[in-house]
């Protein structure tokens, strides 16, 4: 069977598999394998454990649970609505001034790791909920959040 045909089938599954609500993890997941064993048959499948250890063991990934705790930490300790009142004071005159706020204390942390998910994952989880109180709208807030977590490349 040519790659074009598997590659074909394999987007044709995903697909499938979305449209009918199956988690995009797991989509992904399966296309994958069905791709693996249309491509290689069923030797294959025994290199399916080795690449996900493989992909696993980047010490890399440590960083992105260890950056969202710290963003719940910062939540649930109060730390977060601290600074976002610090924040609101100084920029309240602005129109969308904590929107600012947020994208600046994106920027600042995404300097700092230089991963934009754990960026986005960090700052959204204190932010948005900040953000909702203060009355911005989700869509404003999660967009701005999103955004600027890309600031972190």
């Amino acid at each position: 069977m040519g790659t074009e045909l598997v590659a074909i089938m394999i987007i044709a599954v995903l697909l499938l598999l979305l449209f009918a609500g199956v988690p995009v993890f797991a989509s992904l997941c399966l296309a994958s394998v069905l791709g693996l064993y249309l491509l290689r048959g069923p030797e294959g499948l025994s290199s399916v454990p080795n690449i996900f250890y493989g992909k696993l063991s980047h010490f890399v990934l440590v960083a992105v649970p260890l950056f969202i705790l710290m963003g719940e930490i910062l939540f649930y300790t109060g730390i977060g609505e601290d600074l976002y009142n610090f924040g609101s004071k100084w920029l309240h005159r602005v129109p969308g001034g904590l929107a600012m706020g947020t994208v600046v204390a994106s920027t600042i942390f995404g300097a700092m790791c230089g991963v934009s998910v754990a960026g986005a994952a960090t700052i959204g989880s204190f932010a948005i909920p900040e953000m909702l109180k203060r009355g911005y709208d989700k869509r404003l807030a999660s967009g701005c959040v999103a955004a600027s977590g890309a600031l972190a490349l």
